[in-house]
C-alpha cells in the first residue's frame, strides 16, 4: 500500500499514529475491521484493491483479538499473587541480610574485644618481664651491698678486736644496728650519760672517728702488733682513754 500511495497504511487509517506510543499505536492495528480497510482501499486501482484486500482480509478466527475483561482479571490476579510472592521473598531476604549483618557487627565487636584483650596481656607480660628484670637487678644489688658488708665486717674485725678488746663484738653489733637504722638500741649499748663530757674528750672522740674514716682502718688491721697503733698514742689529743673524764664511747 506504502509503494503505490507513498503513505504507510496506518497513517492513513489514523493520520496521528506518529504521535502514538508503540502500545497505543499496537491496540489501534487490533482495533481494524474489514469495513476500515475496504473505506482505505477504496481510492486504488481494482487490482491493487483486490490483492490488498486479499492480503489484507480480517479473519477473527486466525486473529488474536483483545481479551475479555474476565481473562484480563484472572491475568491481573494471577500476576498479583506473584508480585506479592516476590515481595515477600524479597522482604525476607532482607530481613535475613539485616541479621545477618548484625550477627557480623556482634563478631566485630567481640574480635575487637579480644584484640584489646590480647594487647592488654601482651602489655602485662612485658611489665612483668620488666619488673622481673628490675627485681633481679635489686636482688643482685643487695647482693653485692651484703657481701660488701661482709667482706668490710670481716675487715673490722681484726681492728675492732686491737682497738676495743673484749668489748669488740659489742662494738660491731652495736655498729650494724646503727647502720641499719635500729629504732631500739641494744641493752649492752652504753648510756650517753657516760660518754665524755669535757671539750679534750669530744675533741679526742672526733680526731678518732676522723682518722678511722681516712683509711687507718687497713693499716690497723694488718698491723701485728697487740697494741694500739703508735700512730694514735704519739697523737696529742689521743692519749690515754684515762686522761678524759669517761671511758671512750663504744659508739665511735
Amino acid at each position: 500500500y506504502e509503494v503505490v500511495t507513498g503513505v504507510p497504511l496506518v497513517t492513513a487509517i489514523a493520520p496521528y499514529s506518529a504521535m502514538l506510543p508503540p502500545k497505543q499505536l499496537y491496540h489501534v492495528i487490533a482495533s481494524l475491521t474489514d469495513a476500515v480497510l475496504e473505506h482505505v482501499l477504496t481510492p486504488l486501482p481494482t487490482d491493487i484493491r483486490d490483492t490488498l484486500s486479499h492480503v489484507l482480509k480480517v479473519q477473527p478466527g486466525a486473529r488474536g483479538r483483545a481479551c475479555s475483561h474476565d481473562q484480563e482479571a484472572a491475568i491481573h490476579m494471577a500476576l498479583q499473587a506473584d508480585v506479592d510472592q516476590l515481595t515477600q521473598m524479597l522482604l525476607q531476604a532482607k530481613t535475613q541480610l539485616r541479621h545477618v549483618e548484625l550477627d557480623r557487627d556482634a563478631l566485630q565487636r567481640q574480635l575487637c574485644e579480644l584484640v584489646d584483650h590480647f594487647n592488654g596481656v601482651l602489655q602485662d607480660k612485658e611489665e612483668t618481664k620488666h619488673v622481673a628484670a628490675v627485681t633481679e637487678m635489686k636482688r643482685a644489688s643487695l647482693a653485692t651491698q651484703l657481701d660488701t658488708m661482709v667482706h668490710m665486717v670481716m675487715s673490722v674485725i681484726p681492728l675492732a678486736q686491737q682497738v676495743y678488746g673484749q668489748s669488740s663484738d659489742d662494738f660491731l653489733a652495736h655498729t650494724m644496728a646503727d647502720a641499719a637504722n635500729a629504732t631500739v638500741k641494744p641493752s649492752y649499748a652504753i648510756d650517753q650519760s657516760t660518754t665524755p663530757s669535757s671539750l679534750v674528750g669530744l675533741v679526742k672522740a672526733h680526731i678518732r672517728h676522723t682518722i678511722v674514716s681516712k683509711g687507718c682502718i687497713a693499716k690497723w688491721a694488718t698491723s701485728h702488733s697487740t697494741n694500739v697503733p703508735s700512730l694514735l698514742d704519739d697523737h696529742p689529743f689521743l692519749g690515754n682513754p684515762a686522761d678524759c673524764d669517761a671511758s671512750p664511747n663504744m659508739y665511735l
